[in-house]
């Protein structure tokens, strides 16, 4: 048995905590302190991610329903593809590295085209597409509107980025 301060094992993760991978919600099997069960279990942290404190230690939704399905920790990170931080559904998950990660962002906040991948070129009056491969940046040329440049963009994430690329 898992103690505090100890390694949590799977096998005590499935004792105290049911996670439905259909819904992705947690709750608890068993009542202790304030916790009753039947009861969800974690709630939300102040960075958008659903929390859970288990045995004592805190851990993010998607690294422990990683962990309750497999049995083991994501080497890197566990990833929701719809990046809904939330959506701690079996479905919705994956491991990724953190480069992988990159890859499967929005667009920036401060994006003026209205796609990922594109920004305006003022000295040219053109439309610039580009995309982040190993960590540099990689022109796809000038276009005459956003839409074509943002298709240079789409065609090059599926290409370099594969499952984890992210088009809007």
């Amino acid at each position: 048995r898992a103690c505090r301060g100890m390694t949590l094992t799977v096998e005590r993760l499935h004792e105290v905590i049911h996670y439905d991978p259909s819904t992705g919600i947690f709750r608890w099997r068993v009542t202790q302190g304030g916790r009753r069960a039947g009861r969800v279990a974690g709630g939300l942290a102040s960075n958008g991610y659903w929390r859970l404190y288990v045995e004592g230690r805190s851990y993010r939704g998607q690294r422990l329903a990683f962990f309750y399905m497999t049995g083991e920790w994501p080497a890197g990170l566990a990833e929701h593809k719809d990046t809904d931080k939330l959506n701690n559904r079996w479905s919705n998950l994956r491991e990724a590295g953190k480069v992988e990660n990159g890859y499967n962002r929005g667009k920036n906040k401060n994006n003026t085209s209205g796609f990922k991948g594109v920004h305006w070129d003022k000295g040219r009056s053109r439309w610039i597409a580009q995309i982040v491969v190993n960590g540099k940046h990689k022109s796809l040329g000038r276009h005459r509107t956003p839409e074509l440049a943002h298709a240079a963009y789409a065609k090059a994430a599926i290409e370099f980025h594969g499952v984890f690329a992210r088009i809007a």
